[in-house]
């Protein structure tokens, strides 16, 4: 389960993170060093325990996304390392802009807690919890796993954790990329809806 914990307030962390994107995206920030040491400051400055996330997230997730086909002895040229930079450049503002909208639906962040409490639920309601937190981000992006979890307060073991994944790509109620990131399917959006119609 992801733990960071909010020692500001919701507003000046959105901020922070668009004028940091802001700043990568004008080039007003030129060196992938320089943005590496601007994500771990904010972080630093919003969360009391930032170090854990920024290891398990951050530096998994900009390492994710670039290949380069490069062989010993082969001279890297100036485009190669202008292209290299660029992919690396795009790669910290998809992390910045994937939290940037995952942020506001933080039920910790907001001062909520999740309407799921475990065991007394059951299965069915704890897709259902994750499903519902996938449909809030509204959104055409893929989504970290953990994030969701994370995002709707959801702290479940291991076995738990991997039975559900398993679960919601099995029923088709989820959509999975390369990174193995989700976003809610259409079938997931009728399940969401035929839970909410047999409570109602």
């Amino acid at each position: 389960m992801i733990n960071l914990t909010l020692k500001s307030d919701l507003p000046s962390l959105e901020l922070d993170l668009e004028n940091l994107l802001n700043q990568i995206e004008s080039k007003k920030m030129p060196r992938t060093g320089e943005i590496d040491k601007e994500i771990k400051a904010l972080f630093n400055r919003h969360f009391s325990n930032s170090e854990t996330f920024l290891e398990d997230y951050y530096y998994q997730y900009k390492n994710s996304s670039f290949a380069f086909v490069w062989y010993d002895g082969m001279p890297e040229s100036a485009e190669d390392r202008i292209r290299e930079e660029e992919s690396s450049k795009f790669t910290k503002c998809e992390f910045i802009r994937h939290f940037l909208s995952l942020a506001p639906h933080v039920n910790y962040f907001k001062g909520e807690k999740s309407p799921f409490r475990n065991k007394p639920e059951g299965f069915s309601n704890l897709a259902f919890y994750f499903l519902s937190k996938l449909a809030e981000l509204e959104s055409e992006s893929y989504f970290n796993y953990d994030w969701i979890l994370f995002a709707e307060g959801i702290q479940i073991g291991n076995k738990l954790k991997e039975d559900l994944r398993k679960y919601l790509i099995e029923k088709d109620f989820v959509e999975h990329d390369l990174n193995h990131d989700l976003r809610i399917s259409y079938k997931g959006r009728l399940f969401i809806e035929e839970k909410l119609l047999s409570h109602g």
